[in-house]
């Protein structure tokens, strides 16, 4: 659902914004992003007002990526996730 939420939070937006999304996460996961605590909270300056798990920061990066360029391998494995996350959007 996490990808999910990341489609709905793209809605909208360009290129350029969906872009600094994936790259800022892409930047604090150079210090480390950590999926299974749930209790750590991350935050974005490009998502203001809004508390992050690191599985689901991941899931939205991943999201952000398959919409700047579906090809690049970023080393997350979210494909079914995404896959059924983008059938549920597209069908709005």
């Amino acid at each position: 659902m996490y990808c999910l939420s990341a489609l709905q939070h793209f809605e909208g937006m360009g290129l350029a914004e969906i872009q600094k999304v994936g790259f800022e996460i892409g930047l604090l996961g150079q210090q480390g992003i950590d999926p299974a605590n749930h209790e750590k909270k991350y935050t974005l300056k490009s998502i203001p007002g809004k508390e992050f798990t690191g599985l689901q920061l991941l899931a939205y990066m991943y999201a952000a990526f398959q919409v700047i360029d579906p090809f690049l391998d970023t080393g997350l494995n979210f494909k079914k996730e995404y896959e059924a996350a983008k059938k549920l959007h597209d069908k709005k």
